[in-house]
């Protein structure tokens, strides 16, 4: 942390413990009757970063395919909606200058975060639900059932895509947050966290729709290589180039799926090419058809099979 850093972080503490104790809260807190049943700046602060911590966890337990209580989550991302709210309220009636100044930034930046989490809070059980079926979809894409990875996919597909849009609300939030007007190194080591999780899961399922719509783009192609019959050389071609850009390892809890059903794809097209080879003997076109072992040196390289299959 840099000295200037750590010197406005004094600054919003000092002007936190001046303004609780100083009768000038009356000109930007409701009266005190009011005031007795409700949250300080502080207290509502640290509301804020409590949820923005159960948004990082539950989102991880996700990403790793950890199944979280979506009732729970779901009463959460309410309460740090309100929080957020609330800060928002204090915020807009806190003058701009001076230690109040400070005050209202912090109350502001905390706003956020807790904003944030509430999109991820609700995000989370979607995503978990659309990563279990997206996995389903890649084993059949493995096993060659193209028309039942595209059935199952469909299915994950509308739960990850409702998930990335809330995902990329919280990430919008995140990178925009002034993290020196947190008060406290652990809460700006949480919103850090946060944001590199909330990245990770939008570019887990960018990446998963990726691949779908290679599959759906060459359908017919993967189908004929997978009854060992011969595509046009411009389809083999443009679906070489497709898979090219694809990166497992940006699939997250689904890279070692996703690397396998790959590898299988590239495995044939290689048995294809070698079946379409001079001289090559006639039983050659399918003889990897059924294992996706042979291509795991292309896209599939490093993804070893996970230690538990859950």
């Amino acid at each position: 942390m840099t000295r200037r850093h750590q010197w406005r972080r004094v600054l919003l503490w000092a002007a936190i413990l001046a303004l609780l104790s100083s009768p000038f809260l009356v000109t930007f807190l409701p009266h005190r009757e009011a005031r007795s049943k409700e949250l300080s700046p502080s207290e509502l602060m640290v509301k804020a970063a409590i949820y923005a911590n159960e948004s990082l966890v539950e989102l991880n337990k996700a990403l790793v395919l950890d199944k979280p209580d979506a009732e729970s989550l779901a009463m959460d991302s309410v309460a740090a909606r309100n929080v957020s709210e609330a800060l928002a309220r204090r915020a807009a009636n806190t003058p701009d200058t001076g230690l109040a100044g400070f005050l209202k930034k912090a109350m502001l930046a905390y706003a956020d975060l807790a904003n944030a989490s509430s999109y991820t809070l609700v995000a989370t059980p979607r995503l978990y639900e659309g990563l279990l079926e997206a996995r389903k979809a890649l084993i059949a894409l493995k096993e060659c059932k193209v028309d039942k990875y595209l059935e199952l996919y469909g299915k994950a597909r509308a739960k990850l895509l409702e998930a990335d849009k809330t995902l990329l609300e919280a990430l919008s939030l995140l990178v925009s947050l002034n993290e020196s007007y947190l008060l406290s190194p652990v809460h700006e080591e949480i919103a850090e966290n946060l944001t590199a999780s909330v990245a990770a899961a939008a570019k887990t399922i960018k990446e998963l729709e990726k691949l779908y719509n290679i599959v759906k783009s060459y359908r017919d192609t993967i189908e004929k290589l997978c009854q060992g019959r011969k595509p046009s050389p411009s389809r083999l071609q443009g679906l070489a180039s497709s898979i090219s850009k694809l990166n497992p390892g940006n699939a997250g809890p689904l890279g070692y799926e996703e690397a396998e059903a790959i590898s299988h794809i590239l495995s044939l097209m290689k048995g294809q090419a070698q079946c379409n080879k001079p001289g090559a003997g006639s039983g050659s076109g399918t003889s990897s058809a059924g294992s996706g072992e042979g291509g795991r040196g292309g896209s599939g390289a490093g993804y070893g099979e996970p230690s538990s299959d859950d």
